[in-house]
């Protein structure tokens, strides 16, 4: 998935403040053409959802993060993009600066999240 990172950093910390506190799971429900983020807290009748527009490719897919450990991930790069490789909702996912053909580019980092188990 390549997604602005602005959009998407700012996305997060308004739908984090939603989420159970204990745990800060966000949920994202990621097609071809927008990625849903959502968070709620039971316990204290909260939820929040937003929908951002997103290139990906594959079948669509559900997985759940922390939303604190994605917001201190996307604060520490400087590209505008980034591109979000996930295979399944139990594997890893990798975080990259996104470099287009129309970008300079110049940052090489790597990072990788852990996906948490969603509740239903």
């Amino acid at each position: 998935m390549i997604i602005d990172r602005v959009a998407f950093l700012n996305t997060l910390r308004r739908v984090g403040l939603f989420a159970n506190q204990a745990t800060n799971q966000i949920r994202l429900n990621i097609n071809t053409e927008n990625i849903v983020i959502s968070s709620e807290d039971i316990e204290f009748a909260n939820d929040a959802q937003e929908k951002l527009p997103c290139a990906y490719e594959g079948e669509p897919i559900e997985i759940g993060f922390n939303a604190k450990f994605l917001i201190e991930m996307l604060s520490s790069l400087d590209s505008e993009q980034v591109q979000i490789d996930i295979s399944t909702p139990t594997k890893p996912g990798i975080i990259t600066p996104y470099a287009s053909e129309e970008s300079d580019a110049n940052e090489h980092i790597l990072m990788l999240v852990m996906p948490v188990a969603l509740s239903y």
